[in-house]
C-alpha cells in the first residue's frame, strides 16, 4: 500500500523529532558537571544501595513474569502492548 504524501511528511517530522531529542539528550549527559556528578554519585552509599535495591527488584519482576507464564501460559493480548 503506498504511503501517501502527508504521513511521508509526518513521518519525516516524528524522526527529527526523535533525533533531535536523542541528540540533546546526549548532550546533556556529557556535559562537563553532569560527568563530574554522576562520578560523585558513583561513590555514594545511598546511591549505590538504591541500584542495587533498583536491580533486585527487576529480576524479581522477570523471574515473577516467568513463573506466571509457566503457570498461565503466555497471554498475548496482555504482553504485546
Amino acid at each position: 500500500m503506498p504511503i501517501s504524501k502527508f504521513e511521508k511528511r509526518a513521518l519525516n517530522q516524528i524522526n527529527q523529532l526523535n533525533e533531535g531529542l536523542a541528540l540533546s539528550l546526549f548532550k546533556f549527559f556529557f556535559k562537563a558537571k553532569v560527568k563530574k556528578s554522576l562520578k560523585g554519585m558513583a561513590n555514594d552509599p545511598e546511591f549505590k544501595a538504591t541500584t542495587d535495591a533498583l536491580d533486585y527488584h527487576a529480576k524479581e519482576l522477570k523471574r515473577q513474569i516467568k513463573h506466571f507464564e509457566k503457570t498461565y501460559g503466555k497471554k498475548p493480548e496482555l504482553w504485546d502492548i
